[in-house]
């Protein structure tokens, strides 16, 4: 095997089990990525405004969701808030009203959603351990 087919097939298989959900308002991606707890990450994509090429990608909330149903409540901790914008910076996007965000154009988009799952995963998976 080549390189090249090599790099189609794990694309594939990163891909595999993902589902795009169009919504009237953009799209839900439901990922193959999980939480710790095992349940299936998903990314809201929201158009801006009336406009087709700019979009807002964000996980709805989700992660401060899940950590303060699990008792970590974020709001109460600076340095481990801290912690999470610096998670969050790495992806370039930015925590508003305790959803982690990142806007998009046609181009970035697929490229802002990866960074959105990886940014949640990392996230979830940092304070995991103050979960158990």
């Amino acid at each position: 095997m080549d390189e090249t087919v090599l790099e189609g097939k794990l694309a594939e298989e990163l891909l595999d089990g993902w589902e795009v959900i169009p919504t009237g308002s953009g799209f839900l991606v439901t990922t193959a990525w999980r939480w710790p707890n095992d349940e299936m990450i998903e990314i809201h994509v929201r158009r801006v405004a009336e406009r087709d090429d700019l979009y807002l990608v964000t996980d709805g909330g989700a992660l401060f969701n899940f950590l303060f149903a699990g008792g970590i409540d974020l709001r109460q901790n600076d340095r481990e808030m801290e912690m999470l914008h610096q998670i969050v910076a790495r992806s370039d996007a930015g925590i508003i009203d305790y959803q982690i965000v990142k806007g998009a154009n046609n181009e970035e988009l697929p490229q802002s959603i990866r960074l959105v799952v990886e940014a949640v995963k990392e996230g979830a998976f940092i304070f995991w351990h103050k979960l158990g």
